[in-house]
């Protein structure tokens, strides 16, 4: 992550000041609380439409052993991507880009309140390089968004029902990371509290 310059601050308070009535629209009465967070801490949000990912927009380098297994796995993780994006504005959430590296993000309109999540195709022979990889990954998004007001939540999202899901829906627990897979949608909006 990169830390903006005072100058780099300036601007983006500056430009998110311009905007104020479209993002007061957006964002109602945590406006300001969003506005703070430019000046105060890391700009870690940029205020500008998400985009979806073309399940070709990442492809490896193929490799003799495994560049067809991971062009599929870069494909499938991206058509996740994309389904996440569509199921969290559909029921009522701003997507948005976050500098964390989190593969999603999404804000909650009225509060602010932020989720970011990120995604892993899993196909029961790396259910748990994946499934460790992206819990720590989703611990350094937290930190790093730890001074964030109103708050933050993490999503662990798997391409699929990962083996041993209820030990590691408990795992993830004890570290304040939700897990989910497609068919748990209904986990989305209990992240914003």
């Amino acid at each position: 992550m990169r830390w903006l310059s005072t100058i780099e601050k300036t601007a983006a308070l500056d430009m998110a000041t311009r905007f104020r009535g479209t993002l007061g629209r957006v964002l109602g009465d945590r406006l300001e609380a969003v506005l703070a967070a430019f000046s105060v801490s890391q700009a870690w949000l940029a205020f500008e439409e998400d985009f979806d990912v073309a399940p070709t927009d990442i492809t490896p380098v193929p490799t003799q052993d495994d560049g067809q297994a991971r062009a599929d796995a870069h494909s499938e993780h991206n058509s996740t991507v994309n389904l996440l994006k569509a199921e969290a504005r559909a029921q009522g959430y701003k997507t948005v880009k976050s500098t964390t590296g989190a593969d999603v993000a999404w804000m909650s309109i009225g509060d602010g309140w932020l989720t970011v999540c990120e995604v892993k195709s899993v196909e029961g022979s790396n259910d748990i390089d994946q499934l460790r990889l992206g819990l720590g990954q989703i611990i350094d998004y937290l930190d790093q968004l730890r001074d964030y007001e109103p708050g933050v939540s993490g999503l662990l999202w798997t391409s699929r029902e990962p083996r041993d899901a209820e030990r590691w829906r408990r795992i993830c627990g004890e570290h304040g990371v939700t897990l989910g897979w497609p068919g748990q949608e209904h986990l989305l909006a209990t992240l914003a509290t």
